[in-house]
């Protein structure tokens, strides 16, 4: 049983309440029986609803990502994933988001006694989250919308018995993975114009294995990082642009190396032979690289997902 405010609850109910007690306006339209899509200023918001029968009745004493491994597995290729056949059969993601709401490295920390098992549990949830945002929108051929809630901040979880959004989910990854920026190539943002998906649940024993290949994938997508020798510019995806303070420290804390740039920071972690390339553009200008919010989408009609690549 699980201490709450009040008395003693069984984690179900106390994740209710603590959902309650944090989401004031949800409360409002759950007592007279309203949806809870909302809106917040001119954005609307969604409450991700949990099935009390996916939710476990006692905090496990192991975490099992089995259900997690298996939606990837059966779902995903080449990056890609299945969404017909994932809204069809969801119910092993259902389990899994129900796990993830009763235990983690906050709440139950027995489970998750190293860095790596913190960082594990926070890429999994992440990703986990985001596909269950694109089920509450399909089908449709792009969750980057204006008229539907932001992927960042406007779907509401419940992870380790806290109320988050997805933004908050890669503030915790960032802080558990003390300051490895490389973690935040592993994050699909459910579009063609962002890291590709693995077919594999990250785990402890194989992360530093699983993070060179989340990285190589990215340098690799003409979708994320393009070199215009024409215009001599680099274009660089969104994550990289917004979190340079964080890659250049990254290259500092393991190489001792300072100042540089964004190239500087891609050479570091790229292989051979994308490291010898990335090295002769040392000179080339740095800028955005137009996002392609198409739905990562193994559906979609071949040959239409195509790079978004500047002309």
């Amino acid at each position: 049983m699980t201490r709450a405010a009040g008395g003693s609850l069984p984690p179900g109910r106390f994740l209710g309440s603590l959902f309650e007690m944090n989401t004031v306006k949800l409360r409002i339209l759950a007592a007279v029986g309203l949806s809870t899509n909302i809106f917040i200023g001119c954005a609307p918001m969604t409450s991700i609803q949990y099935d009390p029968g996916d939710i476990p009745t006692a905090v496990p004493s192991t975490y099992d990502d089995a259900d997690w491994a298996a939606v990837l597995q059966e779902n995903v290729q080449e990056g890609r994933v299945d969404y017909t056949r994932l809204a069809s059969n969801r119910e092993a993601l259902d389990r899994y988001l129900g796990l993830i709401s009763l235990v983690g490295p906050e709440s139950t920390p027995n489970l998750f006694r190293t860095p790596s098992d913190h960082t594990c549990y926070y890429i999994n949830a992440y990703n986990a989250c985001v596909l269950r945002a694109v089920l509450e929108l399909y089908p449709t051929s792009t969750v980057h919308r204006i008229d539907t809630p932001r992927l960042d901040q406007g779907f509401i979880f419940r992870v380790d018995r806290r109320v988050v959004r997805l933004a908050g989910l890669r503030q915790k990854l960032k802080a558990a993975s003390q300051g490895d920026v490389r973690v935040l190539f592993c994050l699909s943002e459910a579009c063609v114009g962002s890291p590709a998906l693995s077919t594999q649940s990250y785990r402890p024993n194989s992360l530093l294995e699983q993070v060179r290949l989340a990285v190589r994938r990215v340098l690799e997508n003409p979708n994320l990082i393009h070199v215009d020798d024409r215009a001599r510019t680099v274009f660089l995806w969104k994550r990289l642009m917004t979190n340079r303070e964080a890659c250049l420290s990254y290259v500092r804390d393991v190489s001792g190396a300072r100042g540089g740039n964004l190239l500087g920071f891609l050479v570091h972690v790229a292989e051979t032979p994308l490291r010898e390339r990335l090295s002769a553009v040392q000179g080339y200008g740095i800028a955005w690289m137009p996002m392609n919010r198409r739905l990562n989408d193994s559906n979609a009609v071949a040959g239409r997902a195509q790079a978004a690549v500047p002309n």
